[in-house]
């Protein structure tokens, strides 16, 4: 075709589509309004999801904050909880030891008393012993044999005194006493013996004690318990007018314990069932084993102690309760 005025004339056109493409992807030039058509469109078409994922995005964010916060105001309490219990126990764990100490010391205090108590009878015992002595020698009635029995019943005492000085050294020194396994009839024969060979007694001494009965503890804490135990016993009958004073001692085996019980018909009657008037002397210069050291007693050696107004008529019954050994047991 012919020019046109002004020098314009017509050509074959060229194939520009690769470049429309690239502009197109690439939204510019001509095709840059679809930059803004699409930012347009996707906020007309899911503005309400857009700003319902923003809600949930900033809910989560202030859960987890509010979540932090809690967790670190709760590990603080449990911090401060933990520590004031481990002060607590610091307390309680002093408090015991200082109670224990004080108990420790109290059981000192009644073992003194006992050593001054306990000390009077093997020396009365002994006095009697050497008296008898002198007056059958001096009427030239004293044999060889009765003069060896003598020395034997002194000697017999005078272990006991070392004993009972030993025991209480033990305790004085703060030491449990060495604990060993002994038949306990025999250390219950052995008490009323001692007693009986006083000679402050002059009732009915009744004993059904069976022997063979094993327990672990200290035969001379043992012997000491039933030694007051006979002569407050002794007191309480001499304080009334008993036509026939009587002491009852019974050892025996009830299930697994041995069973040792002293009762008496004196003035302990059920109105005055107060345990602690029967465990402590009834003179006023009297000492006493008392009950805290009774049941210290008992209770160093796994049992228990009791003390009861007996059902027929005046008088009281004491009763320890210990645990039997088995020696030959297989566990």
């Amino acid at each position: 075709m012919p020019r046109v005025p002004g020098g314009y004339s017509w050509s074959i056109g060229t194939d520009s589509t690769r470049s429309d493409e690239l502009f197109k992807s690439l939204q510019l030039g001509p095709f840059s309004f679809l930059n803004e058509w699409f930012s347009q469109e996707l906020w007309n078409h899911y503005s309400s999801w857009i700003a319902l994922v923003l809600l949930l995005l900033i809910l989560f964010a202030g859960t987890s904050f509010v979540l932090s916060k809690l967790v670190k105001r709760r590990t603080k309490s449990l911090s401060d909880s933990l520590e004031k219990q481990k002060i607590l126990q610091r307390k309680a764990q002093k408090a015991m030891e200082r109670a224990a100490s004080l108990e420790k010391l109290g059981i000192v205090e009644q073992m003194s008393s006992i050593l001054a108590h306990e000390l009077r009878q093997p020396f009365t015992t002994i006095k009697a012993f050497i008296f008898g002595a002198q007056r059958k020698a001096q009427k030239n009635a004293l044999s060889n044999e009765q003069f060896l029995e003598i020395l034997q019943k002194i000697q017999k005492q005078t272990d006991k005194l070392e004993g009972i000085v030993d025991h209480v050294r033990s305790y004085a020194k703060r030491k449990q006493p060495e604990l060993k396994i002994f038949d306990l009839g025999e250390a219950a024969n052995g008490a009323i013996e001692n007693f009986e060979d006083c000679g402050n007694f002059h009732g009915e001494i009744k004993k059904e004690i069976l022997c063979g009965l094993k327990v672990n503890g200290s035969a001379l804490e043992i012997e000491l318990l039933l030694n007051n135990l006979l002569k407050n016993a002794a007191e309480s009958i001499t304080a009334t007018s008993a036509s026939h004073p009587k002491i009852d001692i019974k050892l025996e085996q009830i299930g697994d314990n041995a069973v040792l019980s002293v009762s008496d018909n004196g003035n302990f009657s059920p109105k005055q069932a107060d345990e602690s008037t029967l465990l402590s002397s009834s003179k006023e210069e009297g000492l006493g084993l008392g009950l805290l050291i009774v049941k210290s007693i008992a209770r160093k050696h796994g049992g228990t102690f009791k003390l009861e107004a007996r059902k027929a008529g005046n008088g009281a019954i004491a009763t320890l309760s210990l645990p039997l050994i088995y020696e030959n047991k297989q566990n």
